[in-house]
């Protein structure tokens, strides 16, 4: 297995991100060389956001400091959660829309709540307990599924330490097994087909007026799924207004993307340091919805 990462982490070297491998081994047709890739992404993401790697190894190039959580989300949070006899929920007009294959949203939600979850599925549940509000397009890590049935790689209460973490991963290691196709990862690319969580984001983008985008460079392998959410975005009512919020937002591809961008695109480069959240949702109309 470690083979098989230090192999994945090359060849995201080589070709430029493990997304541009991943749509290789895809247009490929191989099959098992892509569930060994998925799974191998999910676990990295697993340790990663346990705290389990040592990133002061890690060049940070200028990026800031690593943390197991961002803290901008809990700034954020803070403003788009309310109150709830049961737990803290998102307000009803606010839905979140993510390629990331990672959880910090949700694990700086739980972070709002008075016990944290026993599960990954227990903690999705609680964050979409009314409306799906937090999409992820490519899937997330962690998480299996065997027909309809949801199961984590590893048990959520196993992650006390690198150890144990990996000692269950052996134990799993037959269910794993790219040869298992009744057991297919969460990890599910949107180009692979048309999936379930892209109707549902092109649907809540139809619906939605005011388009939050946060620290996204619309790399090219997204970039027809991309064009067809906007196309959904801009099919509806003509009050809309889009924020992208990027250092390095990239002006030729805003413009090639929507449709009038220098009346309804605000590029945000230099205010960083908070994820955006819209003036409209600190003074709300009727009707606004929003897409993070």
């Amino acid at each position: 297995f470690a083979n098989k990462m230090d192999y994945f982490g090359k060849k995201a070297l080589d070709f430029g991100s493990i997304d541009i491998y991943a749509k290789r081994l895809y247009l490929l047709n191989d099959k098992d060389g892509l569930e060994d890739l998925k799974k191998c992404v999910s676990v990295y993401f697993d340790l990663w956001e346990s705290n389990f790697l040592d990133c002061s190894k890690i060049e940070n190039k200028g990026r800031r400091k690593y943390r197991p959580i961002d803290k901008r989300y809990f700034s954020l949070l803070s403003v788009l959660l309310q109150s709830d006899e049961e737990a803290p929920q998102f307000h009803s007009n606010v839905s979140f829309i993510t390629w990331n294959y990672d959880l910090q949203l949700e694990k700086a939600y739980e972070t709002f709540l008075k016990e944290k979850a026993n599960t990954l599925y227990e903690l999705n549940k609680k964050v979409n307990r009314d409306h799906r509000k937090v999409i992820h397009l490519n899937g997330y890590r962690g998480v299996f599924r065997n027909n309809e049935e949801e199961f984590e790689i590893v048990e959520k209460s196993r992650f006390s330490s690198s150890e144990i973490y990996l000692k269950e991963i052996l134990r799993n290691r037959d269910k794993l097994d790219s040869k298992n196709h009744s057991f297919q990862n969460s990890i599910r690319y949107a180009w692979e087909l048309e999936s379930e969580s892209l109707n549902q984001a092109k649907a809540i983008m139809k619906d939605t007026n005011i388009l939050v985008i946060i620290g996204y460079s619309f790399p090219a392998f997204n970039r027809a799924i991309d064009q067809a959410l906007i196309k959904e975005f801009e099919s509806g009512s003509d009050n809309k207004r889009v924020v992208y919020q990027d250092p390095n937002a990239n002006e030729d591809i805003v413009n090639s993307l929507f449709s009038n961008p220098k009346k309804n695109v605000l590029l945000e480069k230099l205010n960083t340091d908070q994820f955006y959240i819209p003036h409209e949702f600190l003074s709300p109309s009727k009707g606004d919805r929003f897409v993070i």
